[in-house]
């Protein structure tokens, strides 16, 4: 039971002067299976991905990232997402150093989720 997926994600600011009015967002592919997720590319932190719908204030200034390091979107990730064990998961994010918004750093980002 192997799948294969993939999001490929652009914002476009028709509101902007600039001529550049694509922006990117969540672009990457992976596996899913019984072992959990697997995928690589440009992604949400486990951070991110674990607020969920808890945060209401988009991107206004009392949105978490506002608050909180670490809700990113970065590109050269690999993240894993283990299969639901009684509706907990655990998701961790790999980012390598070679992604600019990391400062020639490398990172992680741990969640553990419970519910849909």
């Amino acid at each position: 039971s192997l799948e294969a997926f993939y999001t490929v994600e652009y914002e476009v600011d028709t509101g902007d002067d600039a001529k550049e009015n694509f922006k990117a967002r969540n672009q990457f592919v992976g596996l899913r299976g019984n072992f959990g997720a697997f995928s690589v590319g440009r992604n949400d932190t486990m951070l991110k991905v674990s607020q969920g719908k808890v945060d209401q204030f988009n991107d206004l200034s009392g949105d978490l990232k506002n608050l909180f390091k670490g809700e990113n979107r970065i590109e050269q990730t690999a993240t894993y997402i283990t299969p639901s064990f009684s509706g907990f998961k655990v998701g961790v994010t790999y980012a390598a150093e070679g992604a600019s918004s990391q400062y020639a750093q490398d990172g992680f980002s741990v969640a553990a989720m419970y519910g849909d």
